[in-house]
């Protein structure tokens, strides 16, 4: 914390990452350095357990649909085999797994309500737009 904050001192605040937000926040509203540690655990720890937790979801839902279990283990036989491991590259080449995975994100969010963001510049209909914010309230229904 000391060290990040030195850093940003001698630099003049150039680089704007995370931590420097939160130190500029902390001084804002006098938050102390555990106080700003125990965010930083919390975002650490908050990105491993989605993680995590989406993958399950994945997973129960493959169990509970064994037809789309057993076309998924098919694609990755006829794409990677039994005598190697998947490596990122291969998921190109995997279209219906892909597919399955991202309908168990849609089905099963990592969390309630997605961060919100905003697209910085968008289109419709040949209309220029600005400010749209996208969250999972605009998805599909299902």
């Amino acid at each position: 914390m000391e060290e990040h904050t030195a850093a940003r001192l001698k630099s003049g605040g150039a680089k704007q990452h995370f931590v420097d937000a939160l130190l500029t926040l902390q001084k804002q509203y006098d938050l102390s350095d555990d106080t700003v540690i125990g965010l930083l655990w919390d975002m650490i720890t908050a990105g491993i357990d989605t993680t995590a937790v989406s993958v399950e979801w994945a997973m129960a839902e493959l169990i509970k649909n064994p037809r789309v279990q057993q076309k998924v283990q098919e694609e990755l036989d006829s794409v990677i085999g039994c005598e190697r491991l998947l490596t990122e590259p291969d998921l190109t080449n995997l279209p219906y797994l892909q597919c399955v995975a991202k309908e168990a994100l849609r089905l099963h969010p990592p969390t309630p309500l997605m961060l919100p963001h905003k697209a910085k510049q968008s289109k419709a209909k040949q209309m220029q737009m600005s400010n749209l914010v996208v969250t999972t309230y605009l998805r599909a229904p299902t």
